[in-house]
C-alpha cells in the first residue's frame, strides 16, 4: 500500500539531518513504538508486520524510549527464533 504525507520543508530537513533512514521508514517505526507503547500490538507481531527480528525491533523501540516487557506470545516466538538459530532442543 503506498500512503502520500505532505510533509513541510522544514520538518523533512530536520527528519533527515537525524538519521540516515528513509523518512517513511521513520514514520513507520513511530507508529511502531506508539502502538507498543499503547499496548495494541507485542513485540512478536510488530516483528512479523515490520519484517524484523526481534531483536532489532527492541533495538529499535528502545532507540524511541519505548523499553519492551515480555508477554507470553513474546517468549513463543523467542522459542521459535532459538528453534530455528539452534536447533530444536534434544536434537
Amino acid at each position: 500500500m503506498t500512503l502520500t504525507l505532505e510533509i513541510p520543508d522544514p520538518l523533512a530537513e530536520e527528519l533527515r539531518r537525524h538519521t540516515d533512514k528513509d523518512i517513511s521508514r521513520q514514520f513507520v517505526e513511530a507508529w511502531a513504538a506508539e502502538a507498543y507503547r499503547m499496548g495494541r500490538a507485542s513485540t512478536a507481531k510488530l516483528a512479523r508486520l515490520l519484517g524484523m527480528e526481534r531483536v532489532a525491533l527492541t533495538r529499535m523501540l528502545g532507540e524511541a524510549g519505548v523499553y519492551p516487557g515480555t508477554n507470553s506470545e513474546d517468549v513463543e516466538q523467542d522459542g521459535v527464533t532459538l528453534d530455528r538459530l539452534l536447533g530444536p532442543v534434544g536434537e
